[in-house]
């Protein structure tokens, strides 16, 4: 039976679900964490969404977030993809870092709002990880708490979608806290149990991402000539250096190449095909770069080669 297509609009809150692939850890030591809360915070600039709650364990990851005009599947995409890129080069490996799919149930019940924050900060205490959540030191509990003008949560906008004043709202939210574990099995019963409330069908840029993912053996020759049409579709002009770059990461997205294979194709080190690589998981190229790389991809999802 297919699967349903995410409810995905502009202003929805969503609580997001992200596992490592076979259950494995997603972070093997803290400097990981730290970069993955560097991308929350540049993907969250630059979309434009709003992060109210987060926590981190070992093999998953729990968001709660308020969707921009882009859609949550492109914002978790690009984080996915960007991280993925950081963690295989960082440990020498390949392939899947996070299940293909995350998980997301939207929420439009203000009810509950307090409810699953609790939810999601008391999962550390139920790993055993700690006793309490303020102890537990990769989880937006403590921004909550403490406001700061560095946070990365959106806490003023949190409170304003609860309806409370701070001080009532985190009143609440500690005895919810308190009563995390029992809390639990309604959160789950009220929206979260159900295989139906997955929402779990990608919407279409989702699908293009999978694309990606999966990996289409294309050729050196069809990378060249996707590269060329968007030249003439934009009026773009390419220096060497350039050309370099975006052939290095279309290839690494849509086909099997090795690091060498690249390298030789290209007349440069597999050193610098590998930085290429990691420069652009850094994000040091820059929106118009990134825009150009989509515009480059769509030629292999609308079949135009």
């Amino acid at each position: 039976m297919a699967r349903k297509p995410r409810v995905q609009d502009s202003g929805m809150i969503h609580h997001v679900i992200v596992r490592g692939n076979n259950s494995q850890d997603i972070f093997k030591d803290d400097n990981d964490r730290i970069r993955y809360l560097h991308l929350l915070h540049r993907y969250k600039e630059r979309f434009k969404f709003k992060i109210l709650a987060y926590c981190f364990i070992d093999n998953h990851i729990h968001l709660l977030l308020k969707q921009s005009d882009t859609s949550l599947s492109k914002f978790m995409a690009g984080i996915q993809q960007s991280y993925t890129q950081y963690f295989n080069f960082k440990y020498n490996e390949t392939g899947h870092v996070f299940q293909q799919r995350f998980k997301s149930f939207p929420c439009s019940d203000e009810a509950y709002y307090l409810s699953l924050i609790a939810y999601i900060h008391n999962n550390p205490k139920k790993a055993g990880l700690v006793d309490s959540a303020e102890k537990y030191e990769w989880s937006s509990h403590n921004e909550i708490m403490n406001t700061s003008k560095n946070d990365l949560c959106d806490i003023d906008e949190l409170f304003q979608i609860i309806g409370l004043d701070r001080s009532n709202s985190i009143t609440s939210y500690l005895w919810l806290l308190g009563e995390a574990g029992d809390i639990d099995l309604e959160l789950e019963n009220h929206y979260m149990s159900s295989e139906d409330l997955e929402l779990s069908q990608s919407s279409a840029w989702f699908k293009e991402q999978e694309n990606i993912i999966n990996r289409r053996n294309v050729t050196t020759e069809e990378i060249d000539k996707a590269i060329e049409l968007v030249k003439k579709d934009i009026f773009l002009k390419l220096k060497t250096s350039d050309y370099r770059k975006y052939f290095t990461i279309i290839a690494t997205n849509f086909s099997m190449l090795s690091n060498k294979e690249i390298a030789t194709y290209l007349k440069i080190s597999p050193t610098r095909v590998s930085n290429i690589r990691f420069e652009y998981s850094e994000g040091k190229y820059g929106k118009h770069f990134d825009d150009i790389i989509d515009n480059i991809s769509k030629k292999f999802d609308n079949n135009t080669l």
